[in-house]
């Protein structure tokens, strides 16, 4: 099968490649060897498109690696920024909003919700931990020592 992309959509997909292997290996684990051979195969290709800056191959170890050109002219790593802050907030807020959820009803009664009965309910919590983040940040996120009950429970 032959693929026949201009110039620019090769520069984008390899760009989605190396996002798409990046978010695979947050948690490492046994697949990276089809993943790894497929952005190989596309890196070996950026020549014929006309990026031989963006990538480079190391003899020792006989892979190609994206260059500071291809880091530089793509927006790569404010990509990959953008998405580290956004799941940390949004992580923050479902985190806080479900336990509050729990805290309220008990876990068998949110576990035993509907969809749409459990997102009604909370709702509230994730507004109120949305804008809690907003104005505040972390200025007002504390850790506490746990009390002897809850070590207890540990």
């Amino acid at each position: 099968m032959k693929l026949d992309i201009t110039k620019e959509q090769f520069k984008e997909l390899l760009k989605l490649a190396i996002l798409g292997e990046w978010v695979e290996n947050t948690v490492p684990d046994e697949s990276e060897k089809k993943e790894s051979e497929i952005i190989q195969k596309l890196f070996s290709l950026a020549k014929d498109f006309g990026y031989s800056n963006y990538v480079e191959f190391d003899d020792e170890s006989k892979r190609y690696f994206i260059t500071e050109d291809f880091e530089n002219d793509t927006n790569i790593f404010d990509i990959i920024s953008n998405y580290h802050e956004y799941a940390l907030w949004e992580g923050l807020v479902l985190e806080f909003s479900r336990r509050e959820l729990v805290a309220k009803y008990g876990e068998e009664k949110v576990e035993s919700m509907s969809d749409e009965e459990r997102i009604e309910k909370e709702i509230p919590f994730i507004n109120k931990y949305e804008k809690e983040f907003r104005e505040s940040g972390l200025d007002n996120l504390e850790i506490k020592k746990p009390t002897k009950s809850r070590a207890a429970k540990k």
